[in-house]
């Protein structure tokens, strides 16, 4: 997969069909795969079937994952990099990829998804109940 920087030219050629990102996002994750030497891999930026507050209709968030890595450690390396106000980690249970939900919201958030049924997920804090149960589920 190309790096982050050499993708921005899909997202500008959608933006006459509506579709926005926007810049800030897209300059704190080239911070992001910079750092990360171009593995940064992007699930999802905008989604216009998301509910109108929501962080990825707006064009500020973005969901991702690193080859490789543990989500624990990408949570941790991310939030030291104060790039991103929302940190969200999403574990085996809830995607194919574990990784990151992360955004420019205006307040400090963190929190973890888990799997409550088959077709529903649930969020929850992100505390050693929630990493004691992800180790579990990750070698």
């Amino acid at each position: 997969m190309k790096p982050v920087n050499e993708r921005w030219d899909s997202f500008s050629e959608k933006e006459e069909n509506n579709i926005h990102v926007q810049k800030r996002l897209m300059n704190a994750l080239d911070k992001l795969d910079t750092l990360l030497d171009g593995s940064l891999v992007i699930h999802c930026i905008y989604d216009e079937d998301r509910d109108e507050n929501n962080y990825h209709r707006q064009g500020l968030a973005c969901d991702c994952h690193v080859n490789g890595w543990h989500p624990l450690d990408m949570f941790f390396f991310v939030e030291r990099q104060y790039l991103f106000t929302g940190i969200g980690l999403y574990g085996p249970d809830v995607w194919h990829n574990p990784g990151l939900h992360i955004d420019l919201r205006d307040r400090p958030g963190r929190w973890a998804f888990k799997k409550r049924d088959q077709d529903e997920r649930v969020m929850v804090a992100l505390d050693k109940r929630y990493i004691s149960y992800l180790l579990n589920l990750l070698p």
